[in-house]
């Protein structure tokens, strides 16, 4: 079976999106690429705006241009793989998409939308989404962890390629619960007690965490 390649899935929804999406219309999807990889656990994209860097406060152009396709690429966007993973299913992988796109400027000319993450951007964010699926839009949908994926990015200049298997750009993720039932995921292994932040803002031995087998 061939490998699914994820950076040519996330790049048919963002052209897809820019086309039927009125504030997304301004974007044009030849002038990003898309990357796909394994991130850290609590990031799921980012955006990188290549002709316009910001430095101490200040927007410079960028020392170097990057040349796909014999096009001159305005913004790299990576995804993490683990966006596509059904054991990552409360993911929400088209909003992740949708929250990329609002950042690329509204000239789509290498600068970053001057809008910071808080309540209106999420707003924001999920009205890009239902709109999208308004007009004729799908959701992503997970596939199975040892399903064989390509997966590419950018190191500097360097373009690295691959083909692997999901579960191996899964970031490890270990959850816990505590005696009322809250979940509570952590990134390594707790090294010693510790307690429910939601059953009490200090420590108390009555709401220990215990691992989730």
């Amino acid at each position: 079976m061939d490998a699914l390649h994820l950076p040519r899935l996330f790049e048919t929804i963002i052209a897809h999106a820019c086309q039927i999406v009125p504030e997304l219309s301004h974007i044009d999807p030849t002038r990003i690429f898309v990357g796909v990889r394994k991130l850290a656990p609590r990031r799921l994209g980012q955006t990188v705006g290549l002709l316009h860097i910001k430095k101490r406060g200040l927007f410079c152009p960028a020392p170097k241009t990057i040349i796909v396709n014999e096009r001159e690429i305005f913004y790299v966007v990576t995804l993490s793989a683990r966006l596509v993973s059904h054991k990552h299913a409360s993911v929400d992988a088209l909003e992740t998409v949708m929250h990329e796109l609002w950042h690329i400027g509204p000239e789509c000319d290498g600068k970053i939308r001057a809008a910071r993450h808080g309540k209106k951007f999420n707003e924001t964010v999920r009205t890009l989404c239902n709109t999208y699926l308004d007009r004729g839009g799908t959701r992503i949908c997970s596939i199975d962890h040892n399903a064989r994926v390509r997966i590419r990015h950018l190191r500097g200049h360097t373009l690295c390629e691959r083909t692997t298997t999901l579960a191996r750009l899964l970031p490890t993720i270990h959850t816990y619960t505590c005696p009322n039932g809250h979940l509570v995921t952590r990134p390594r292994r707790i090294s010693r007690p510790s307690s429910c932040a939601t059953c009490s803002k200090k420590f108390h031995p009555d709401f220990l965490l215990r691992p989730i087998v």
